[in-house]
């Protein structure tokens, strides 16, 4: 019996092996809902050279795009949850009563801070430098955290995972004090979870529903002083939604989640320009019964907030990016600034600079001039100078810096631009936008309370 089981085994392995090679053969493969990176055939030859990368460049294209692979990827996640009510795919954690999370967001769940004190005070100085900005043009400015969907229905974690900290980054930033007015969800959807007989979150994506989305729509009317839509009177349920989460575990199929509508609900608003799917980088709405204009940096999380939001203002702009372009604010004439992100996301904003024209600032007189290891790379972006710079030296304690151009002083971010966001790593430095040209540089930055100016190699 030993003998069979183990050339069952055996065959079974080598059957497997070859269902990619005959799908190659005979050019049939198995369907795909997840939305997923695609790559060419890498070529042998690149300008008139021997590719030397072609094996690793054949690898990646191979492992994502080899026939039927959908179908394989699906079916072996669908063996390990039912044999060890585990997960294949690092990016999904297969919680109880088959909740699903998103594994980027293990870290706030476990409050592992992956942002210091230091850290999370230079963000509020990012985001304060973009208040004062807008508050200048005429506007309100609102900072909006999303939660984790772990940070909402942490008793539904799997048993392993439980807290190493006391804090995550945003229970500490939470506490900080702060110029900006901060609008955290996770306080509204607490509150509405302690009543709710149905969940506020589906069970198999990393966003809320629309009940969730509701309830984060009211707080953040609330919190720029605005009626709220009635919407939810008369709801009902229907599974007609793909969860993101399902889809990256069973990528060959549509496995449905709930989702609750309003069917006497009839929105108000119109499109300004054709929207494909909630998703778009640039949505347009306008709402004639409305007053006033929005405009809200966002992310994912915003996508079921936008049917409400629409129909609150009278013209609103949804934008999507990982950069956030204050000149939007001025020429859209906004009276609402709204910049929403993640929490398993705070530290992109210590990657990306807001591009905006950088505050003028007060040069600071009889300092100590010391030299502190910078990278720095002055370069023409947006029509305007772009200054982004590496700090070399230990560089945790540096809050602000003050940069002097041609005799004209500025605030920079304390931040280095990075391209790479989703790496969970960040250097830190400090970088600004600017119509002034480059003649002349004089760096001034604050660390541990004492002002020093940068000592330049010329």
């Amino acid at each position: 019996m030993k003998r069979v089981t183990e050339w069952f085994l055996i065959l079974f392995f080598f059957l497997t092996s070859f269902v990619p090679l005959c799908g190659w053969v005979t050019g049939k493969d198995s369907p795909v809902f997840a939305s997923q990176r695609t790559s060419r055939m890498p070529a042998v030859m690149k300008e008139g050279k021997l590719n030397t990368r072609w094996t690793l460049e054949f690898d990646d294209h191979w492992g994502q795009s080899f026939p039927y692979h959908s179908f394989l990827t699906s079916r072996y996640n669908q063996l390990i949850q039912c044999a060890f009510r585990s997960s294949a795919n690092q990016k999904v954690i297969v919680g109880k009563n088959d909740f699903y999370f998103f594994g980027e967001s293990v870290d706030d769940l476990l409050k592992h801070r992956t942002l210091s004190k230091n850290d999370l005070l230079r963000l509020l100085r990012v985001l304060e430098m973009q208040s004062e900005y807008v508050h200048q043009q005429g506007a309100e400015y609102l900072f909006f955290v999303a939660p984790n969907k772990a940070t909402i229905y942490p008793e539904y974690l799997p048993f392993h995972l439980l807290p190493v900290g006391e804090k995550s980054n945003l229970d500490v930033l939470e506490t900080l004090p702060s110029e900006v007015q901060i609008y955290s969800a996770r306080r509204d959807l607490y509150s509405a979870k302690q009543t709710a007989d149905v969940l506020l979150f589906h069970k198999e994506d990393s966003h809320w529903n629309s009940l969730g989305a509701y309830e984060v729509y009211k707080g953040l009317m609330k919190s720029i002083r605005k009626s709220p839509v009635i919407w939810g009177e008369t709801v009902e349920a229907r599974r007609d939604f793909q969860g993101d989460l399902t889809t990256m575990f069973y990528p060959d199929r549509r496995k449905e989640d709930v989702q609750w509508y309003d069917p006497s609900y009839k929105r108000q608003y119109i499109e300004l320009r054709p929207i494909r799917s909630l998703e778009d980088m640039r949505i347009e709405t306008r709402c004639s019964n409305a007053e006033k204009k929005i405009v809200m940096y966002r992310d994912s999380f915003a996508n079921a907030l936008i049917p409400f939001i629409s129909d609150s203002f009278k013209e609103s702009l949804f934008l999507r990016s990982d950069t956030v372009d204050l000149r939007e604010v001025e020429a859209f004439d906004a009276d609402y600034v709204v910049y929403e992100i993640v929490e398993r996301n705070l530290n992109w904003i210590l990657q990306r600079t807001p591009i905006m024209p950088a505050p003028e600032a007060v040069w600071k007189e009889g300092i100590p001039l010391i030299s502190y290891g910078a990278e720095i790379e002055v370069k023409e972006a947006f029509g305007m100078t772009f200054v982004n710079a590496k700090w070399l030296s230990e560089a945790d304690g540096i809050e602000r810096v003050l940069v002097q151009m041609e005799g004209f002083v500025m605030e920079a971010f304390p931040i280095f631009q990075d391209d790479e966001i989703e790496d969970d790593f960040f250097h830190h430095g400090f970088s600004l936008y600017t119509d002034k040209k480059l003649d002349s540089l004089r760096i001034q930055f604050l660390k541990d309370g004492s002002w020093y100016e940068l000592k330049l190699n010329n």
